[in-house]
């Protein structure tokens, strides 16, 4: 039986307080766990008939009958927080593809989150995909247009993007001399 959206709403924040409290003395592997947990407490059950979602009509009536449209919503931004988290700790500990992978969850709950926005562009700086870090930071910059470290991130995407294009074209620009050059030696 699932439990009351009371009690999974009391146990999420129980491990968040947790989480962050391990994030705080920086031990972001149990910091982690507490995140999953809370993502495992308030993200919606599953059917017991396969492949029915209870989030879909009738079905999701009769399995979360006692959860108001509030305790849902608190939920839900309970999900976003704790896999908002887990992305900054994964970022942390230099796991970028397992940041974008928090993030990209977070941003199917939350199109607006301006932290899965900046995390994720962060996280593509790491593996330089520098034209989809400055796609995110842009993003994150126009839900927080006064924020620092955003323009700062920014403005670093930008500057490696620009050097990344300036080497592709040094690279192509060579290449084609030398293929023009080849072609008039054949022509002789």
């Amino acid at each position: 039986m699932a439990l009351p959206a009371s009690t999974k709403l009391e146990r999420a924040n129980r491990f968040k307080e947790e989480g962050n409290a391990f994030f705080r003395q920086n031990d972001l592997r149990k910091a982690l766990g507490s995140y999953h947990k809370v993502v495992l407490h308030v993200v919606q059950n599953k059917s017991p008939l396969p492949g029915i979602e209870t989030g879909q009509g009738f079905l999701f009536f009769l399995i979360n009958y006692s959860e108001t449209a509030e305790q849902v919503e608190e939920m839900k931004k309970l999900q976003v927080v704790a896999l908002q988290n887990m992305a900054l700790c994964h970022l942390k500990l230099n796991e970028p593809k397992k940041t974008i992978e928090d993030c990209k969850k977070v941003l199917e709950l939350d199109k607006n989150s301006v932290k899965a926005y900046f995390f994720r562009g962060q996280a593509y700086l790491k593996i330089f995909y520098s034209a989809d870090a400055e796609d995110d930071l842009t993003k994150a910059l126009e839900l927080a247009p006064t924020d620092p470290k955003i323009r700062a991130e920014l403005a670093r995407a930008r500057q490696l993007n620009a050097n990344a294009q300036r080497q592709q074209n040094q690279a192509f620009s060579g290449m084609f001399e030398k293929l023009a050059a080849l072609e008039e030696f054949k022509n002789q």
